[in-house]
């Protein structure tokens, strides 16, 4: 018997929720809630894949494994709850942005945190 990945989604505009399409879609992965600035959006989006709305990023703390966080990167930051986690950005753009996405990764390394950061073109594997 394997035990199944719990995911949430922050962000569910226009790319995260392909991202909840996904991760509803995988037979080893259980979509436990998604996060949006709007309520509505959060509560039709977990209404369609199945799973819980939230409204903070927080409220996700203890019910999942892991999230993707799919809003601006200059709320990345905000985003981060102290779980696994993927962010898309281009490397180039997470190390060099002054708007807070460095601050993303040294609060990685604080709690030792794993983070993917990943492009259309390139996937970088953060494991500390």
């Amino acid at each position: 018997m394997s035990t199944k990945l719990r995911v949430g989604v922050v962000g569910v505009g226009y790319l995260g929720k392909f991202h909840a399409r996904i991760y509803a879609s995988l037979p080893d992965v259980e979509l436990v809630g998604v996060v949006d600035a709007d309520p509505d959006t959060a509560a039709r989006v977990a209404a369609e894949y199945q799973c819980a709305p939230y409204a903070k990023p927080e409220d996700l703390l203890g019910k999942v494994d892991a999230v993707s966080i799919v809003v601006p990167t200059i709320y990345h930051l905000a985003a981060a709850v102290g779980v696994r986690y993927i962010v898309e950005d281009p490397l180039s753009g997470i190390l060099t942005n002054v708007r807070g996405t460095e601050n993303v990764l040294a609060l990685a390394c604080k709690y030792w945190v794993p983070v993917v950061i990943a492009s259309s073109s390139e996937v970088y594997l953060m494991d500390f």
